[in-house]
């Protein structure tokens, strides 16, 4: 698996915000693929989170769950081709 690990992730946001970080931008691949995140975004929920997705994830409960979270906005990143 070429993911990284969540501890990992965890370890970069902790030290990012140690140094006044306040905004991060999750992308490459589908960012919704991986369950753990919704973890790391409710840990550091004295920060924000854009995440570049194609939408495929993101249903009625998934919506719920960001929704509650408060700190992370979906960007669509929308592939021109794909969605005539």
């Amino acid at each position: 698996k070429d993911d990284l690990p969540i501890e990992y992730v965890d370890k970069v946001i902790t030290e990012a915000k140690e140094m006044g970080t306040c905004f991060f931008v999750i992308s490459g691949g589908e960012a919704f693929v991986r369950d753990d995140m919704l973890d790391i975004y409710k840990k550091h929920n004295d920060v924000s989170f854009m995440i570049y997705t194609n939408g495929t994830f993101i249903d009625r409960d998934m919506a719920f769950k960001l929704q509650k979270l408060g700190n992370v906005a979906p960007a669509l990143d929308l592939h021109r081709d794909f969605y005539r």
